[in-house]
């Protein structure tokens, strides 16, 4: 799928989908976790940040937040204040080599095309301190056959 159609289909359905979405997932152990292993006063990117209340809140210290959405992002200002908020693709994120101590990306990668996936974890290793850390999540598809 096209970069701008994923972002024109987030612009629209943005808040819509913060509202219906459990701001403290399923996944709160895994940020309690990795949280436990960062140094202090962390540096944390968030991709896919949306709306920021499930992750980006949630994490300690220097928070960045990147989103493809704009509609995401203005949210995200609303939920946590004090992150630095870009709207970028994960593909290509502005920030420095080795700037950051972990990245999270719940349920984020999906959104690129798979044959494209080097070039998002490329991205995010050039990213990431030496030692840095990163939580993903990925989608499962189970069938009932």
């Amino acid at each position: 799928m096209d970069p701008n159609e994923i972002r024109r289909a987030w612009e629209g359905i943005a808040r819509a989908y913060a509202e219906a979405r459990d701001p403290s997932g399923s996944d709160a152990d895994l940020l309690a976790d990795l949280v436990a292993t960062l140094p202090d006063d962390p540096l944390v990117l968030d991709v896919g940040c949306g709306d920021g209340a499930r992750t980006l809140a949630n994490l300690p210290g220097g928070r960045v937040g990147l989103d493809v959405s704009r509609a995401g992002l203005e949210m995200a200002a609303e939920t946590v204040p004090g992150a630095r908020l870009l709207q970028a693709d994960m593909r290509s994120i502005p920030l420095r080599a080795g700037t950051v101590d972990a990245v999270t990306a719940y349920h984020a990668v999906f959104h690129v095309p798979r044959e494209r996936h080097p070039e998002v974890y490329r991205e995010f290793a050039r990213v990431l301190r030496p030692g840095g850390r990163l939580l993903m999540t990925v989608l499962i598809f189970s069938s009932i056959w």
